[in-house]
């Protein structure tokens, strides 16, 4: 019934429904940029932070309802996001990247992450920061031998 122009406000009120509103304030995109910390990497996978200009506050701007993360290996980053990977869409201000195995050990890698709000629109992108995925140990398979009686 909603849907049908003829029917008035009053006459939706009278039925017991809700009558839209028509005061919608637009969702502006973020204009912040975001600050990224590299936590910690253990393997290929690195931890990091977002946050905004101040580190005290470890939340989301105010209207973002996460951030879009981007990656590359390689000595330097590329100018364009679009020569980037595109990792994923986090809700949170921390999160965990694990590199494919594509990613040699010990091989200079880059995030770089912009605020998203909810319908989708991306801020500014926070300068590219760098870490070194980890060169891993030989994994060790313990096999117990049973010595025969004699």
């Amino acid at each position: 019934m909603s849907a049908n122009p003829n029917i008035t406000d009053v006459q939706r009120q009278a039925l017991g429904l809700r009558i839209r509103s028509t005061n919608h304030t637009p969702i502006p995109a973020p204009t912040e940029m975001p600050e990224m910390d590299i936590l910690s990497v253990t393997g290929r996978t690195v931890r990091a932070r977002l946050h905004g200009e101040t580190i005290e506050h470890r939340r989301k701007p105010t209207g973002c309802t996460g951030a879009y993360i981007w990656t590359f290996a390689g000595e330097n980053p590329p100018e364009e996001l679009s020569e980037w990977v595109f990792w994923s869409q986090t809700t949170k201000t921390t999160f965990e990247i694990e590199f494919p195995v594509s990613v040699e050990a010990g091989s200079k890698v880059w995030l770089a992450a912009g605020w998203v709000n909810a319908k989708g629109q991306i801020g500014p992108v926070c300068d590219p920061v760098s870490t070194f995925t980890q060169f891993g140990g030989l994994t060790l398979t313990v096999t117990s031998a049973k010595k025969k009686a004699a």
